[in-house]
């Protein structure tokens, strides 16, 4: 009888994991200055580049010790389960930072209402996958028949896709008088999607 699979650590060579470690030792650190410069505006986007590196640090020492201590295989894959998920969060604040900067009527109650509503689905997804890989690891269920899996990759498909169509009418929003400001945040709307895509 075959053994299900599961997530390993040891899928990876240990070099790889400890090329991540330095890599983001390194970007945690101009993300931490430019996270503390934006102050409580940015808060909501860098806060989450922040929250990325740590859980990339994390993920890749976990993983370095996991391969010698296989009792901290599920910590180990837990935390690297959740490294995209930062990033979208982080999209979602660059994504109300350049409507604050750009749009001139916005409506501040219902803005923080669809920010809400977007984290809760991210947080939701999170959960989700998180159950379902400890499940895995568990050998209770396997990746090919998860259904909280599935269920929590498709939340987060679905609020890409709201991102991604929060964008787009942003950019048709009746906007503020052109000056550095709105540039500067018009500039932020139409790249943020794709940053995130190119880190998936």
């Amino acid at each position: 009888m075959s053994t299900p699979p599961t997530f390993s650590s040891a899928v990876f060579p240990t070099s790889l994991y400890i090329a991540t470690i330095v890599l983001y030792s390194i970007l945690i650190v101009p993300t931490c200055y430019i996270w503390r410069r934006h102050g409580r505006p940015g808060f909501l986007a860098y806060n989450f580049v922040y929250a990325f590196c740590a859980i990339r640090i994390a993920g890749g020492a976990l993983s370095v010790v996991a391969v010698h201590n296989p009792d901290l295989e599920t910590s180990a894959t837990i935390v690297n389960s959740l490294a995209i998920s930062p990033l979208l969060l982080a999209d979602l604040g660059f994504l109300h930072q350049a409507r604050n900067a750009r749009i001139a009527d916005l409506n501040p109650r219902r803005e923080w209402m669809f920010v809400g509503v977007l984290h809760g689905l991210v947080t939701t997804a999170i959960v989700l996958v998180v159950i379902a890989i400890v499940n895995v690891v568990k050998g209770v269920s396997t990746t090919q028949d998860s259904g909280l899996i599935k269920a929590g990759l498709a939340v987060l498909v679905v609020a890409y896709v709201v991102l991604l169509a929060w964008t787009t009418s942003s950019l048709r929003h009746p906007a503020r008088s052109t000056n550095e400001t709105f540039i500067d945040g018009t500039v932020v709307s139409f790249l943020e999607p794709y940053f995130l895509s190119a880190q998936c």
